[in-house]
């Protein structure tokens, strides 16, 4: 048995965890006027709202932000010389091959296929974030240095260490900006019925 190896996924970019943090404040802001609506009693408004869907509804919406900003942290590969696991936490469901058996490996854009003569295994290089460089490395170089495996890499570059990662990155800062500026008016809105009501 040789030394373990792990592959964990990280976050795409700090532009997306700052998007998405801005998503969850202002879904929080929304949040806190309806809590407002619902505590004064609000006419007109406080009538045509169904209270425990309105707040099991905000409720999906902070679990869905949470969700997409921690979510690759329930998926990872272990290995060593005897098994190659891909793990999903979120279904509870692992993937697993033999490594012996183990006679091919095509790294493409999109995710590593480790063949074998009765099934393959597929590890994508995105899960709601994207491989750690560095231990995405390792594994290569541990498949390498196995004698018995044939590996064709097919790209220069890892997948979501390109320089496209910075258009996006810039996409996700102008989305940032976008919804911080319309946090003035559930601003304003939180402190008009909260002056109005104390």
């Amino acid at each position: 048995m040789g030394d373990n190896g792990i592959i964990r996924y990280v976050r795409t970019s700090l532009a997306k965890q700052v998007f998405l943090c801005m998503c969850f404040l202002w879904v929080l802001l929304r949040f806190v006027i309806m809590m407002e609506i619902i505590i004064y009693k609000l006419d007109n408004y406080y009538e045509r709202t169904n209270v425990p869907l309105t707040i099991l509804m905000y409720f999906v919406l902070f679990a869905i932000v949470i969700f997409l900003m921690v979510g690759h942290r329930f998926f990872g590969v272990k290995y060593d010389d005897g098994i190659i696991v891909y793990e999903n936490r979120i279904l509870r469901k692992n993937k697993s091959l033999a490594a012996e058996d183990v006679k091919r490996a095509v790294l493409d854009k999109r995710k590593i296929t480790l063949f074998t003569r009765d099934k393959n295994l597929e590890i994508p290089f995105f899960r709601l974030g994207k491989m750690d460089a560095v231990q995405a490395n390792d594994f290569y170089l541990y498949l390498k240095n196995r004698n018995d495996v044939e590996v064709e890499k097919r790209f220069g570059v890892m997948p979501g260490y390109e320089k496209a990662q910075k258009v996006y990155s810039a996409i996700y800062i102008i989305l940032s900006i976008l919804v911080f500026m319309s946090y003035a008016t559930p601003i304003k809105v939180i402190i008009v019925l909260y002056q109005a009501h104390r």
